[in-house]
C-alpha cells in the first residue's frame, strides 16, 4: 500500500488529513507531513530504549525510527497479538522523520480550521479534535513530535528520545 510523496501544497490549504486508528482512537496527521503509509516489514528492536520506540526499520536505505502511536499517547492496544498486521506512517518535515506505527489507516479527510475544537490541555502531542461521523478525530502536531524530542532524524539523536522518557526499557 505505498505511496509515492503525497506532500501536495493544496493539504495544507484545504486541511487535508490522513485518519489513522490506533485502538480504539482515531487520531488525524497532518497529510502535507505524511510521506507515505506502507505496512510494517521488518523491524529490528533496539535495546535500552523507551518502550514507545518499536525499533528501526529500512526504508530506501534509510534508517527511520518506528514510534508506536498508541503507546506515545498512552493508550491501550485493542488487538494485542503481536503477529496482527500494522500500518506504519512516515512523517517528516525539514527537521525530522519517524514512522508512526498504527493499527489502521481510516481515510484521508478534509477539515475547515474552524471546525478544529481546541482542547485547552496539556496534551503533548494533540492540538484539538474534530467531530466526525459520530466519533472524534483527535489532530496531530507532527512539529510536537519533534519539539518534544521523539522526532528521529537530522539535529535528534537516540539519546534524547531515551532520555524524554525519562525510563529505559530492558531489551526483549
Amino acid at each position: 500500500m505505498q505511496q509515492p510523496n503525497v506532500k501536495d501544497e493544496s493539504a495544507a490549504k484545504e486541511g487535508k488529513y490522513l485518519v489513522v486508528r490506533s485502538g480504539e482512537t482515531l487520531f488525524g496527521l497532518p497529510l502535507l507531513d505524511t510521506r507515505e503509509v506502507s505496512k510494517v516489514q521488518k523491524v529490528t528492536t533496539l535495546p535500552d530504549v523507551p518502550s514507545i520506540v518499536s525499533g528501526v526499520t529500512n526504508i530506501r536505505g534509510k534508517m527511520v525510527i518506528l514510534v508506536d502511536l498508541s503507546r506515545l499517547i498512552g493508550l491501550t492496544r485493542v488487538n494485542q497479538n503481536p503477529d496482527a498486521e500494522r500500518f506504519m506512517v512516515i512523517i517528516e518535515d525539514e527537521n525530522f522523520t519517524v514512522g508512526l506505527v498504527v493499527d489502521e489507516i481510516e481515510r484521508v479527510q478534509s477539515f475547515n480550521e474552524s471546525e478544529i475544537q481546541k482542547h485547552g490541555t496539556s496534551k503533548k502531542f494533540t492540538v484539538g479534535a474534530v467531530e466526525a461521523n459520530e466519533t472524534f478525530v483527535f489532530i496531530l502536531d507532527s512539529r510536537l513530535l519533534s519539539r518534544n524530542g521523539y522526532g528521529i532524524g537530522s539535529g535528534v539523536d537516540l539519546e534524547a528520545l531515551v532520555n524524554a522518557e525519562g525510563t529505559k526499557e530492558e531489551a526483549a
